[in-house]
Formats: structure tokens, sequence, C-alpha cells
């Protein structure tokens, strides 16, 4: 996981926003987590401006 992004309004409604790597091909993807009356999870590959993957290029820990 690079990074996460809490959205909380202060009641039992939020959504989590991640950004997660694959450690073998190092491509970037958004994971969204939504709970309210219910749970729902998404997960989008990251693409550049030419619909290629976004490939993450720092250190991975």
């Amino acid at each position: 996981m690079v990074s996460v992004e809490e959205i909380n309004d202060g009641s039992i409604n939020g959504m989590t926003i991640s950004t997660l790597v694959d450690k073998s091909t190092r491509v970037m993807y958004l994971q969204t987590e939504k709970y309210s009356d219910g749970y729902a999870i998404g997960l989008q590959v990251l693409v550049d401006k030419d619909g290629k993957p976004l490939i993450y290029d720092d250190n991975l820990k």
C-alpha cells in the first residue's frame, strides 16, 4: 500500500481510498471502500494519458 485517505462525515458513513502496487509488476491500482448502509469495494488500474498502466517508480517497503 502506497497511500491511504479516509473520508468520514462523523457518522456511520465513510470511504477509504488506497493506492496499491503489485510487488511483481509494480502496476498501480486505486482501491475504494465505501461503508454506510452496507459495504462496497472497487479496484481500478491507474493509467496514464495513453491508457497504459502506471508503473510505480519509487522503492517498495
